[in-house]
């Protein structure tokens, strides 16, 4: 559960950079 947890929150993080890298360009 926590690994998961852990997971998602990785993925969050890398699609909000990716996101932020989007709008930057």
């Amino acid at each position: 559960m926590y690994l998961r947890i852990l997971l998602a929150y990785f993925y969050y993080k890398l699609l909000i950079k990716s996101k932020t890298n989007y709008f930057s360009l």
